[in-house]
């Protein structure tokens, strides 16, 4: 039987959801905006479908390459106070904005981030995802929807990682009353592997825009989102606002390693600059060339290092036409013993992210990355989306919280990857993990083109992170282990040694199709992957 294409995602439900669209005769389109949609159902909570999506589309005929930004944008437009707190003058309630810290039940680890209605921005995931559909599937969306449909009305059975985003975030979770009704037993605890998920609020709605359109449903949770998250209620979306959201359509930011040719997004989003940016160091140091192990984790380690620096001291490090020439420099004076300045820390982006990549027998490949933040602790009135809270991400605004333009589009780390090799090789490479996307996708791609290594020794290599001097390293799948390490050591103030697998290295999925045409790929098991060949 000829193979009808590979589907990779970060849920058993997700890849479910896609292999069904391929086998009722979508495209790599089609079954990636289902599983994008089932992320509601086999990702609940570690990502919602209000609030940002980065699609990656590349046309197995043409070639071409295409994006869709459908990321969030920031709120405000002919709003009376703009992005700022409430004067008691205009008649307004105060800005709801609290401060909440979550525990990440690793290590101690803690962070705050903000939530309530004023942290909400504008969200795009629902009009993103229907509009790649439309503009490159084929299917009726109803036959895209029906998975998604059948799993949250049906209920989903939670293993251990689907369940442990919900720990972190049941300070959140317990805020809004659909997360009290559908993430906690009657008794209060939160939901815990063996437990069944369901979610029939959000089955209706996606019912609703099956049977009516994205248009007309989008209409109508427009009104709900500028009634529950607007001026009078607390927060800063406009009418303007939602009516002015529109995705960003443009070629993929075309770039290159080693002879491959490597597709990611452009500006406004950050992470597929910071990628281009990392695999041309990676090739102007010569990382495949590297004698041993020692050797290339030092010039990895130098590279990660100088662009998690450059970061954190220079806003527009993106934006400045020198960009590749400091980093170049920075690199060198790291190398060559040279003590680099101290610069602010690199700021952080929004963790909660998870990605779906599908090539299919046309040679047609589509990737998906989708985020919410942690959520703002309150849900969509009757629609059963709960909502993003993007402008409680301090990192997000490094010049302080309420300080942007109304109507332009946040930043964002995700970044789905298309990689095609000299031979024709097509990979479909993208991953959650905050600042870890801009290190993890790398090592990934390097690992395909300078190695030869098949998706499973590309995604399973063990990879290093450098944030604020700490080099952090699963010395557990590190060729020679934490000995490799040695030379390294001397570029960072810390070695923060992995011993087990961990989420915090991101989960990066490939979808491949090989240079003969056949299908493989990996789930990273880091993020509970899966993979499967669509037959």
């Amino acid at each position: 039987m000829t193979p009808l294409g590979v589907v990779v995602g970060g849920s058993r439900q997700v890849v479910e959801a896609a292999t069904h669209a391929l086998r009722e005769g979508g495209n790599a389109a089609d079954a990636a905006v289902a599983g994008a949609i089932a992320t509601s159902s086999g990702e609940p909570s570690l990502t919602s479908l209000a609030g940002g999506a980065i699609v990656l589309h590349r046309d197995g005929f043409t070639g071409a390459v295409t994006v869709l930004n459908g990321f969030a944008t920031a709120p405000g437009l002919d709003g009376r106070r703009g992005p700022r707190p409430a004067d008691p003058a205009e008649g307004l309630p105060p800005l709801e904005f609290v401060p909440i810290e979550l525990d990440f039940l690793v290590g101690g680890a803690k962070q705050t981030f903000h939530v309530g209605r004023g942290a909400a921005a504008v969200p795009g995931t629902l009009p993103a995802l229907f509009e790649a559909q439309k503009r490159w599937g084929r299917l009726d969306p109803r036959t895209v929807l029906q998975p998604a449909i059948a799993q949250l009305e049906g209920g989903v059975v939670l293993n251990a990682y689907q369940t442990q985003c919900k720990r972190v975030l049941s300070p959140i979770l317990r805020r809004s009353s659909l997360g009290r009704k559908r993430f906690f037993l009657s008794g209060g605890s939160v939901l815990s592997p063996g437990d069944v998920f369901r979610c029939p609020e959000l089955a209706r709605t996606l019912r609703d825009i099956g049977d009516r359109g994205v248009g007309a449903v989008g209409g109508e949770i427009a009104d709900r989102v500028a009634g529950a998250f607007g001026e009078a209620a607390g927060g800063l979306i406009t009418p303007a606002d939602l009516a002015a959201w529109r995705s960003g359509i443009g070629p993929g930011l075309a770039g290159a390693y080693r002879g491959a040719a490597v597709y990611g997004c452009p500006a406004p989003a950050v992470g597929g600059r910071f990628i281009a940016h990392t695999l041309a160091l990676m090739e102007r140091f010569d990382l495949a060339g590297a004698p041993d192990e020692g050797a290339r984790l030092w010039r990895l380690t130098a590279i990660l290092r100088a662009v998690s620096e450059l970061r954190g001291e220079i806003e527009d490090l993106l934006d400045r036409e020198e960009a590749a020439a400091l980093l170049e420099s920075r690199v060198e004076t790291i190398l060559g013993g040279g003590e680099a300045p101290d610069g602010r820390p690199e700021p952080r982006v929004p963790g909660n992210t998870t990605h779906i990549g599908v090539i299919d027998a046309e040679g047609n490949a589509a990737g998906i990355t989708l985020s919410y933040g942690e959520g703002n602790g309150y849900e969509i009135p009757e629609t059963g989306l709960l909502m993003n809270n993007f402008l409680g991400e301090a990192d997000l605004f490094p010049r302080g919280f309420h300080r942007y333009t109304p109507g332009e589009r946040l930043p964002t780390m995700m970044s789905p990857t298309i990689v095609v090799e000299p031979d024709g090789a097509v990979s479909v490479i993208g991953a959650g993990g905050a600042n870890r996307i801009r290190t993890a996708i790398p090592q990934v791609v390097s690992a395909l083109v300078d190695r030869g290594d098949r998706s499973e020794g590309a995604v399973t290599r063990g990879r290093i992170h450098v944030e604020e001097g700490v080099l952090s390293a699963e010395v557990y799948a590190i060729e020679g282990g934490q000995a490799s390490l040695d030379r390294a050591r001397s570029l960072v103030r810390e070695v923060k040694p992995i011993r087990e697998r961990s989420l915090f290295f991101g989960g990066v999925h490939v979808a491949r199709r090989r240079a003969d045409g056949t299908f493989g790929g990996f789930g990273d098991p880091r993020r509970d992957g899966t993979v499967e060949v669509v037959e």
